[in-house]
């Protein structure tokens, strides 16, 4: 109960932080940033999206973003985190322990011509058995 508590008390905040820490916008990725994959997604035939991760990116390690053409509704707002999760999910299916990743949601930016982006930094997660190493080795 308490760690629920918790979680509500600074999940938010954290996320409120994430979003102003970090000011990056589609604008500056494509003048200054070199992308590591790019994927063309067009989930149920209907729309089409744009992901893409970096290795670094305005000093963002492991950025990763969703592009659509559109509006900024429910409809999209999840279909862009279900790219995301299912990038994730992969990544972390064909990695070991050591190489688990979770993500950090920075923002949505509106574009003035219908275009959306929603940005997250990836973050390696450490796993019970990489804990217990380090505990061991202590």
């Amino acid at each position: 109960m308490v760690t629920v508590i918790l979680f509500s008390m600074f999940g938010c905040s954290a996320t409120r932080w994430a979003s102003n820490a970090y000011k990056v916008n589609i604008t500056d990725v494509q003048e200054h940033c070199e992308t590591t994959e790019l994927y063309e997604l067009r989930p149920f035939m209907k729309v089409s999206l744009l992901a893409a991760r970096y290795n670094s990116c305005l000093q963002i390690d492991n950025l990763f973003f969703v592009l659509w053409h559109g509006p900024e509704d429910e409809y999209y707002d999840t279909l862009s985190n279900l790219m995301m999760l299912e990038y994730l999910r992969l990544h972390n299916l064909n990695s070991g322990p050591a190489d688990q990743l979770g993500h950090i949601y920075l923002r949505t930016e509106q574009g003035d011509d219908g275009v959306h982006t929603r940005f997250w930094q990836f973050k390696k997660v450490s796993t019970e058995s990489e804990s217990q190493k380090k505990n061991a080795q202590e």
